[in-house]
């Protein structure tokens, strides 16, 4: 099963097997997709997030880094999918690793309302322990740079 990390460096495993992810656009691209997984993110998105300035090439230079990262991704490269007029990331979103931050943090902050602070302190614990440094600590500036920066207050409120 696919898990992607953007809690740090962004990285990939296919049952427990981390992939190497060495060309940075690679790693921007499954980033981006997997900040929305599960849902379509538009070819001109990924273009202008991506690049600073669009290649001269557009969507066959973005064709070519899809295929790269499918080839990568090996047996799980099917997780990849073209959907209209974008791509798509097939992966649950507690296999991404900012998702289920996000999600552990909300629960414990429900049951630190809720009056369960033993619980409350167990979800922030949990929710903490997925953190291996900035988020999207390799992937650089920009557009993609800054959604990396969500979870952050979060993190900072323990």
């Amino acid at each position: 099963m696919l898990a992607v990390r953007l809690l740090g460096p962004v990285t990939a495993c296919i049952d427990e097997v981390e992939l190497r992810l060495t060309r940075p656009l690679e790693r921007a691209l499954l980033a981006r997709l997997a900040l929305s997984a599960g849902e379509a993110v538009q070819a001109p998105s990924l273009l202008d997030e991506l690049w600073t300035a669009a290649p001269e090439a557009g969507l066959a230079t973005l064709h070519t880094l899809v295929y790269r990262l499918r080839r990568t991704l090996g047996s799980e490269g099917p997780a990849l999918v073209k959907e209209g007029g974008g791509y798509v990331l097939r992966v649950a979103s507690d296999h991404v690793d900012l998702r289920r931050f996000e999600e552990l943090a909300a629960t414990g902050r429900k049951s630190y309302d809720a009056g369960e602070p033993e619980e409350a302190a167990r979800m922030l614990g949990a929710a903490l322990q997925l953190w291996r440094g900035p988020p999207l600590a390799d992937v650089g500036g920009g557009a993609l740079g800054e959604a990396g920066t969500r979870p952050v207050p979060l993190r900072a409120a323990r």
